[in-house]
């Protein structure tokens, strides 16, 4: 599997870094003031028959948190072999109750039991190819590593707080603009693609509750009660061994009889329906955006 090179950590897309690293030993993390972009929040539910099988992985979503530059379904005018993305964030959602995941349905009637997005995206193309999985209880595990309550920090190496956390083993979809990708940057997503995708939920770390006092696009008081730390994890970037991003932020809703009060055609996040975080981990739908991003050098 060919493992990704030069990454560390930004908190805005717009200002990318210029230190080069090779290895997750030599990873640096370098957080602003500044959140990686403006949030989007809308995505297309859909209903996928509260299932999402290998088989099922041919209804796409459209996951929330893509940059605000998503193409329309017309040609563009990104040509194949000249998009080479600078940046990857992270989105994924989920219901989850009694230890599992679990569908949800949403005030619209569209139904999920689980997504996860990876999205490559090239600031001066302002384009971008998303990597979608659809998952639910039978193609999901639980990651064993959150069992102790911690998780090392990619970055830092230090442990992370942390309350669940899944591993995905559904077939991806990709959307967007993948077919213009660079011949460097097809085979990166390829490797990608054969990886198996993680994600989990915790407390804030220091490095997010900083920047969201300082800039948060909602104000630290709108969220401060309700917003905890998304952790994505991948295997691509360390030959093989899985490392742990606590880069996005995350939101979570109530579930009454598997319905949950998060409306999808909001696009507004907090949207008022929060639960608090001191309740959490619970049953509940979950929601995580981007709020740092992964910046390639």
């Amino acid at each position: 599997m060919r493992t990704l090179p030069l990454i560390l950590l930004l908190a805005c897309l717009e200002e990318p870094g210029t230190t080069k690293v090779g290895s997750s030993s030599s990873w640096e993390e370098e957080p602003s003031s500044e959140p990686a972009t403006e949030q989007n929040d809308e995505f297309d539910t859909g209903d996928q028959n509260n299932e999402a099988s290998d088989e099922d992985t041919n209804t796409e979503p459209e996951p929330s948190g893509e940059p605000s530059s998503e193409p329309s379904n017309e040609d563009t005018d990104v040509q194949a072999g000249t998009l080479s993305p600078d940046n990857l964030l992270f989105s994924f959602m989920n219901g989850y109750a009694n230890g599992d995941i679990t569908s949800v349905t949403f005030p619209n009637n569209g139904s999920l039991s689980g997504s996860f997005t990876v999205i490559l995206y090239d600031s001066s193309a302002q384009d971008y190819c998303a990597i979608d999985w659809l998952f639910d209880a039978s193609n999901s595990q639980p990651d064993t590593t959150f069992d102790g309550g911690f998780v090392p920090d990619a970055f830092s190496g230090n442990n992370i707080a942390v309350w669940y956390g899944f591993i995905v083993t559904s077939t991806p979809q990709t959307r967007g603009s993948c077919d213009a990708l660079t011949t460097e940057w097809s085979e990166s997503l390829d490797a990608i693609m054969l990886d198996r995708p993680g994600f989990g939920y915790g407390p804030l770390t220091s490095d997010l509750e900083a920047s969201m006092i300082a800039e948060h696009p909602a104000g630290w008081s709108n969220v401060s009660n309700h917003v905890f730390a998304g952790i994505a994890s991948l295997t691509v970037f360390n030959n093989g061994n899985r490392s742990y991003f606590p880069i996005n932020q995350g939101y979570s809703y109530t579930m009454n009889n598997g319905i949950t009060d998060y409306d999808p055609s909001i696009t507004d996040v907090p949207q008022g329906t929060e639960l608090m975080v001191g309740n959490m981990p619970s049953n509940a739908f979950y929601l995580s955006n981007y709020y740092f991003g992964l910046s390639f050098q």
